[in-house]
């Protein structure tokens, strides 16, 4: 039996969690199989490759490349007190990043990381995708492709806040998101 949570990004209040709850959701009877745990993904090459196939596939056809287009991965953030205490998500983001934007041959100053999905009074790690956002929007950059890469299935969450209210917030001049 194989275990692989949904977050190529080991995170403790995600990748743990789910983790711990499978674990106390096994019967409390002997089960005699062999239990092998994925703990973080990110810089598998298969989901590096997928992740590049993707990128390059949608870049090409709206013809976006770095000539003409930023390209920004944006992520759920998480209150900087983890990071602090030990919880490898962002060291992983960034690996992540760095292996699919080398696969896509995407230079580093046309790329960006910004999180989003902040909540409660916490300080969270930065910066603000709406943030990133707006400077790009005020540096006169007319694309955008970003790419969220913390969930293997779409978000609803992330769909709102990216394919809703950041695209309005930058498009209202003319700009592509």
């Amino acid at each position: 039996l194989v275990v692989i949570p949904m977050y190529p990004h080991f995170s403790g209040p995600t990748t743990r969690t789910a983790i711990h709850e499978f674990y106390r959701c096994l019967p409390s009877h002997q089960i005699s199989a062999n239990i092998r745990v994925c703990n973080d993904w990110h810089d598998d090459a298969g989901y590096v490759e997928a992740q590049s196939h993707l990128i390059h596939e949608y870049a090409v056809a709206n013809g976006l490349d770095p000539e003409n287009c930023i390209l920004m991965f944006s992520t759920h953030s998480m209150p900087e007190s983890y990071i602090r205490n030990g919880d490898p998500y962002q060291e992983h983001i960034l690996k992540s990043v760095e292996l699919i934007s080398e696969r896509l041959g995407w230079p580093t100053d046309r790329l960006r990381v910004a999180y989003q999905s902040k909540l409660g009074p916490a300080k969270w790690i930065t910066p603000s995708t709406q943030d990133v956002l707006q400077d790009l929007a005020e540096e006169g950059e007319r694309n955008v492709l970003v790419v969220p890469i913390s969930f293997m299935a779409d978000c609803i969450e992330t769909l709102e806040e990216i394919s809703i209210r950041y695209r309005e917030d930058f498009e209202h001049e003319g700009r592509k998101m």
